[in-house]
């Protein structure tokens, strides 16, 4: 009865053990190929992430100016892009003029909740967005490669 019972438990977590470590031993040999493989599918998955947002949100792709040109960021009619799922029709574009001759930076002024943190990540994601090679929510996109945001 119990005994037996007790046996064939033990047996059984003995052969599951076995059955693990054996699996294990055989992934080890391959582990580099599936992190490959896992690595190869995460970026696939991006960019295809990136090519549907792109193609759905009509994002436009951005230009990006030669190091000989002065140094700008120009955004017409830009979008953020999560606010402008979220709030759909509501959202209002904004444009963004920086440039080395004349606005360099700006002042953001405004009232508690009126848009200046979302004006700034707007920016910023439009930015970063445009260097990893993605299409950008605006109608138009000019900028330099950046080192940083």
């Amino acid at each position: 009865g119990l005994d037996e019972l007790a046996l064939a438990t033990e047996h059984l977590a003995i052969v599951n053990r076995a059955s693990w470590d054996s699996f294990l031993e055989s992934f080890s040999r391959y582990y580099t190929d599936f992190q490959a493989a896992v690595q190869a599918l995460a970026a696939l998955d991006c960019l295809h992430s990136l090519a549907t947002l792109s193609k759905n949100k009509k994002y436009v792709c951005p230009v990006f100016v030669d190091d000989c040109e002065p140094v700008e960021i120009n955004i017409q009619s830009g979008r953020h892009p999560v606010l402008e799922t979220l709030l759909q029709d509501n959202f209002v574009p904004n444009d963004t003029s920086l440039h080395a001759e004349g606005e360099y930076c700006q002042i953001i002024t405004g009232p508690n909740m009126g848009g200046k943190s979302c004006y700034i990540r707007q920016v910023a994601l439009i930015s970063i967005m445009a260097q990893v090679g993605s299409f950008v929510p605006a109608s138009s996109v000019k900028l330099h490669v950046l080192d940083g945001v």
